[in-house]
C-alpha cells in the first residue's frame, strides 16, 4: 500500500497536469501481433493511397508524408509540415529527408533546408532508397549517389523509381524503356536492360541478387540473372511447399537489410538470403494496395484495407529494443508531457527510461495514461516488461 501512494505521488510530480486533450490519435487499432510479424494499423485521413509515404525513426516515432503535408502518426495528428512531400527518407544521423516542391527539406524537432538543396536544386528528384552505405535518389535528371560527404551522379538516364540491389548495384525504372540494372565498379558503369515478364508492371531485387517480378496474371517470377539463367520461372516460399503461390500482389525490397517483402493472395511474406518467414494474410486485406519499405526494414502498405495505412514490422521488431519499439511508444504516449521542457519528468531519453522503468511499467499498467485517462498506443506493459527483462537494450 505505501509502495502503491509512493507511486501515485511520483506520478503527480510525472505529470502535466491540467492540460488541454491532444487530439484522437491516428493510431486506428492497437498493435497485433501475427506470429513473427507485428501490424499497425493507422487512419489515412485525407491522404491518398498513391500520394502516401511513411517512416519511422527513434527520435521522431511512425511519421506520414503526402500531398497534406508531414504528419505525426503517434499519439497525436501533429502537423510537422504543410507543404506537399513526394519521399522522405530516415538519415542515420537522425532527422528525416523529404522532397518537396520547394526542394529538399530535413524535419529535425523543426523543418530545415537540406544541404542537397544547394546541389540538385531544379534536377527533378523526386524518389528516394536507402542502401547500406549510401542514399540513391532517380528523378527527370537521371540518378545520383549521395553519401554525408558527397554527391555523385550515377547516370544521366530519367527514371522514377530505384531499387538498391547491392551496396553498389541499383535497378532503375525508366521514364521509357525496359528497367535497367547498373553495377558500379572502379573500371566504369555496367548497365543490362532486363525485359519486363509478361506484361509485369513491377520488378524488384532480391537476396543474392535474384530478381522478382509479378506477371500479368498474378504470378510470381523470379529471374538470376548472373548465373546463366535466362527464362523467368514461377516461385515457391520454401522447398516445403512444392505449389507456387496463387497470386502476388506487391512486391518491396528491404535493401539495407538485404530483404524483400511480399504480399501474396495466401501470405505475407519477408525473404532473406538464409530463411524466409510468413505468416497468413489477414482477410481483411484487399490486393489493391501499395507497398513501400522504410530505412529500418519495416513494409508500410497504402489501402491494403480501405482507408488505411498499415505497418509491418520487420527485422527492426525481431528483437525488443529502445530504437525499435520502445521510443516509438515513448512517442505515442508519454512524451507530449515529459519532453524536459515543463514541470515534468524528463523521459525523452534512453538514460531516463533505463533509470525509471519500474515506475514507468507500474504506472502504466491499467492499459491508460495515469493523467489524463487515455488509452496507451503503440504498445502495452508487456511491452515495456519484455524490453526490460532483455536488458533494456538500444
Amino acid at each position: 500500500m505505501k509502495r502503491a501512494v509512493f507511486i501515485w505521488i511520483l506520478w503527480s510530480n510525472l505529470g502535466c497536469g491540467a492540460v488541454e486533450s491532444p487530439s484522437l490519435p491516428m493510431w486506428a487499432a492497437p498493435p497485433e501481433e501475427a506470429g513473427n510479424f507485428t501490424l499497425e494499423r493507422y487512419e489515412l485521413g485525407d491522404t491518398s493511397c498513391d500520394d502516401a509515404r511513411a517512416t519511422w525513426t527513434p527520435d521522431h516515432g511512425r511519421l506520414l508524408a503526402g500531398t497534406t503535408g508531414l504528419v505525426s502518426l503517434d499519439g497525436q495528428q501533429t502537423l510537422h509540415h504543410p507543404d506537399p512531400v513526394h519521399d522522405l527518407v530516415s538519415l542515420t544521423r537522425g532527422g528525416v529527408l523529404m522532397a518537396t516542391p520547394l526542394g529538399f527539406k530535413v524535419y529535425d524537432h523543426g523543418v530545415h533546408d537540406s544541404p542537397l538543396e544547394d546541389s540538385l536544386n531544379g534536377r527533378g528528384i523526386r524518389r528516394f532508397r536507402k542502401g547500406a552505405e549510401a542514399l540513391w535518389m532517380v528523378g527527370d535528371s537521371g540518378l545520383y549517389r549521395w553519401t554525408e560527404n558527397q554527391l555523385e551522379q550515377i547516370s544521366d538516364i530519367p527514371a522514377y523509381r530505384v531499387d538498391v540491389a547491392e551496396e553498389d548495384q541499383v535497378l532503375i525504372h525508366r521514364t521509357a524503356g525496359n528497367p535497367l540494372l547498373i553495377q558500379r565498379s572502379e573500371t566504369g558503369l555496367e548497365t543490362a536492360a532486363i525485359p519486363l515478364p509478361g506484361g509485369s508492371q513491377q520488378m524488384t531485387p532480391g537476396p543474392d541478387g535474384r530478381l522478382h517480378a509479378r506477371h500479368r496474371d498474378g504470378w510470381w517470377l523470379s529471374l538470376q540473372p548472373f548465373n546463366g539463367e535466362s527464362a523467368w520461372h514461377r516461385t515457391t516460399l520454401s522447398s516445403n511447399l512444392e505449389t507456387p503461390e496463387d497470386e502476388l500482389w506487391v512486391l518491396a525490397r528491404d535493401s539495407v537489410n538485404n530483404g524483400l517483402w511480399a504480399v501474396t493472395a495466401q501470405h505475407i511474406v519477408y525473404m532473406t538470403a538464409s530463411a524466409t518467414t510468413v505468416m497468413p494474410l489477414p482477410n481483411s486485406f484487399r490486393p489493391n494496395m501499395r507497398a513501400d519499405v522504410d530505412a529500418y526494414g519495416s513494409l508500410w502498405l497504402a489501402c491494403a484495407e480501405p482507408g488505411k495505412l498499415i505497418r509491418v514490422g520487420g527485422p527492426a521488431d525481431e528483437s525488443v529494443t529502445w530504437n525499435g519499439r520502445i521510443a516509438a511508444f515513448n512517442n505515442a504516449n508519454c512524451i507530449r508531457c515529459h519532453d524536459g521542457t515543463g514541470g515534468a519528468r524528463n523521459l525523452s531519453r534512453l538514460e531516463h527510461w533505463r533509470d525509471q522503468i519500474d515506475l514507468i511499467v507500474d504506472a502504466v499498467n491499467s492499459q491508460r495514461m495515469p493523467q489524463d485517462g487515455k488509452s496507451l498506443v503503440g504498445g502495452t506493459p508487456s511491452l515495456l516488461t519484455l524490453w526490460q527483462e532483455g536488458g533494456m537494450k538500444e
